[in-house]
C-alpha cells in the first residue's frame, strides 16, 4: 500500500490548526513577551 502524501499534509494542516486554536491565549501571551525579551525568547542561551 502506497503512502498517500497529500493525506498525511492534509492530516498534519488539521492537527496545527486545532492546536492551535485550543491554545490561541498562549500564542497571545507568547507574541506579547516577544517585545520584551532579547531574541523573542527568554535566555540568551536558547537562541544558540
Amino acid at each position: 500500500m502506497a503512502i498517500d502524501h497529500r493525506r498525511i499534509e492534509s492530516l498534519i494542516e488539521t492537527e496545527l490548526r486545532a492546536f492551535a486554536a485550543a491554545r490561541s491565549r498562549s500564542r497571545a501571551l507568547f507574541e506579547a513577551a516577544r517585545a520584551h525579551v532579547h531574541g523573542g525568547v527568554p535566555l540568551h542561551w536558547m537562541r544558540q
